[in-house]
């Protein structure tokens, strides 16, 4: 899968996300991976695998997530925003 990530690695599990489109927006054929998958399992030298669907609170999440890593170490000055419970 072209646009496979690689997420996290913790002792013998290794997580990859696989988005449900590919980088050409075609629908990734999650069978035919599971199938190649089990063809190779000698090969790869794995025990099992699964499969998630990620839920709408992860992936809001991930989003919240990267939103912080674009603006980590940038400052604002909120000094200039007018008070919006100061009545006029």
């Amino acid at each position: 899968v072209k646009n496979a990530n690689l997420v996290d690695i913790n002792g013998l599990e290794v997580e990859i996300n696989l988005p449900f489109y590919d980088a050409d927006g075609v629908s990734n054929n999650f069978l035919e991976i599971c199938n190649a998958l089990e063809t190779r399992e000698s090969e790869l030298r794995y025990q099992s695998y699964s499969l998630d669907c990620s839920s709408l609170e992860q992936v809001f999440f991930n989003i919240c997530q990267q939103a912080d890593v674009s603006h980590n170490g940038l400052e604002y000055d909120i000094s200039s925003v007018p008070d919006s419970s100061s009545k006029s």
